[in-house]
């Protein structure tokens, strides 16, 4: 419903033939002032906030690196562990046929 005053103002209006629609309530324009300054307030706040998140922001990326630097590392020191346990692996492989071998040739010339 209509504040009392724009309804009286349109009653008005409309008893004297008045070609303007009436029941419109206009805001003065002190409240549109409020409101920019409160804006402007919002504003530097948002500002503010802004800048703290994006310092949270870099923070988190540089904690993000850091994580991501330790991991490589551990990623190639594990491809070194598992190279080393491969090549012993294959050395006693190697050494396992290298038996064979003898006691397959000590057979054959017994």
């Amino acid at each position: 419903s209509l504040p009392k005053s724009c309804t009286s103002v349109s009653k008005q209006e409309s008893s004297k033939g008045s070609h303007r629609t009436g029941g419109q309530c206009h805001l003065p324009i002190k409240s549109h002032q409020h409101c920019y300054s409160w804006s402007d307030e919002s504003l530097s706040m948002t500002q503010s906030e802004t800048t703290s998140d994006q310092s949270d922001i870099e923070g988190r990326i540089r904690a993000l690196k850091d994580e991501l630097r330790k991991r490589k590392s551990v990623v190639n020191q594990l491809k070194k562990e598992q190279k080393k346990r491969q090549k012993e692996r294959l050395k006693a492989q190697e050494a396992s046929l290298i038996k064979q071998l003898e006691v397959r040739h000590r057979k054959k010339g017994v």
